[in-house]
């Protein structure tokens, strides 16, 4: 198997050479979207922005559209409608509608967009095997800035964000860009396995590189998403290969990673000593101030259980700036931190449960689909949206751009380079 995908691989790097320019300028710029995420946000928009506009160029084009229009009138495209149409009230009963109305038309456009994406790339499947290694090269780049950046000059950092050289606390700059590293790391694994020969051994080190920079940063978050990637992808290769070895092997590995992460977890605590849980969680799991959040945000949502406060607007409602008691920060400092209890204070129960069905629906499909079929390509989306939705119960805003972004690319990146050849522009998935 390995070896028929390597000969694929080399197929498609002869058939990338001839590619015009306007594919190949969009695969390359999908490709090191998401890793240039650490020079900045902006670069990232800037790249997607102008990989969107080569669509308008693409011989496909006609052909893209038809396939949106395919994916719309299937079970999940349907629910992302529906879903849609149910966070309307979170915009007309918002405290600030104009807000709320500017991140749900955002929303339609990420969608669309990664949608887009994603349609391109199975109409032409040399754009996606271009796009692969383009995301093997730009993590590299990313990885040797980062990397020197938390290790050797912390002045690299703000020296590729346009900020001067001038000292800066690298750890805490890449904090935010470990969740996307998370949602690398399987993606990075299966192009190399995808691509073969060379790039096997340069995905091996991505990898690594990119858990050396979640552990670094201590994001708690990103070890969140990485072990349940871990767990869940151990489960369904051992579902579907059904084999005693693979079997031992899969635990043994689960084991070898959660286990001391856990032990890690419970001798640093961040939470004062003394401190009382105020959600009845241990500590250590779950600190004091992300469960004082999670408490404030909860009793604001019984406030409005049905449509909540609109969207986006948890740091705008009355108590959110007050500080926790006998506590040096306040309860909403930004955000929730967690995206089951933000979507519920900001669009209510009538908001959140379409959310909650369409997840299940996604994780159930892929998972299916991999059990199915034992594609690579669908296990590693897998792992990523596992990891977006166990990391997005710790970490960022769910509104937050390019935290969807990075979640939607990638996963549109996976999805459209399955092992079978698309000769009909009809997607498997």
């Amino acid at each position: 198997m390995a070896e028929s995908e390597a000969r694929a691989a080399r197929g498609e790097t002869a058939m990338t050479m001839t590619l015009p320019a306007a594919p190949r300028v969009m695969a390359a710029l999908v490709g090191i979207a998401v890793p240039f995420l650490v020079f900045g946000r902006a670069v990232t928009a800037v790249l997607l922005i102008v990989a969107l506009l080569c669509v308008f160029f693409l011989p496909q084009r006609d052909r893209c559209l038809a396939s949106l229009v395919r994916q719309a009138r299937t079970p999940v495209g349907i629910m992302v409608g529906v879903t849609l149409a149910l966070w309307l009230p979170g915009v007309v009963f918002s405290l600030d509608p104009l807000r709320s109305v500017l991140v749900w038309t955002r929303m339609i456009f990420f969608i669309g967009a990664a949608a887009l994406i994603w349609a391109a790339f199975v109409e032409d499947a040399r754009m996606p095997a271009l796009a692969l290694r383009a995301l093997l090269a730009g993590t590299a780049i990313v990885l040797a800035v980062s990397l020197v950046a938390l290790f050797v000059a912390p002045e690299v950092l703000s020296f590729v964000r346009a900020k001067g050289w001038r000292a800066a606390n690298a750890v805490l700059g890449l904090k935010g860009f470990a969740s996307a590293a998370m949602l690398l790391v399987p993606v990075v694994l299966w192009s190399g396995v995808r691509l073969g020969g060379k790039w096997v051994s340069c995905a091996v080190a991505e990898a690594l590189g990119l858990l050396v920079i979640i552990g670094v940063t201590i994001s708690r978050s990103a070890i969140a998403g990485s072990i349940a990637m871990l767990i869940v992808a151990g489960v369904l290769v051992v579902w579907f290969r059904r084999q005693r070895r693979v079997t031992v092997l899969a635990g043994l590995a689960v084991g070898a990673v959660v286990i001391p992460v856990l032990a890690w977890l419970y001798t640093h605590s961040m939470s004062p000593v003394d401190a009382e849980a105020p959600w009845g969680m241990p500590l250590w799991v779950v600190d004091f101030h992300r469960q004082s959040i999670w408490k404030f945000t909860f009793d604001v949502a019984m406030d409005s259980p049905w449509f909540g406060h609109g969207i986006n607007m948890i740091n705008y409602v009355a108590g959110a700036f007050d500080r926790i008691p006998g506590y040096a920060y306040i309860f909403i400092p930004a955000h929730p931190h967690n995206w089951v209890l933000e979507v519920l204070a900001e669009t209510g129960v009538v908001g959140l449960a379409p959310l909650v069905v369409l997840m299940a629906m996604m994780v159930a499909r892929l998972a299916g689909d991999y059990l199915r079929t034992g594609d690579p390509a669908v296990l590693a989306a897998t792992a990523v949206a596992i990891g977006y939705w166990v990391s997005g119960l710790f970490n960022f805003s769910f509104w937050s751009a390019w935290w969807q972004i990075s979640f939607m690319v990638l996963v549109a990146l996976c999805l459209s380079h399955g092992r079978r050849p698309v000769t009909t522009g009809i997607p498997r998935s």
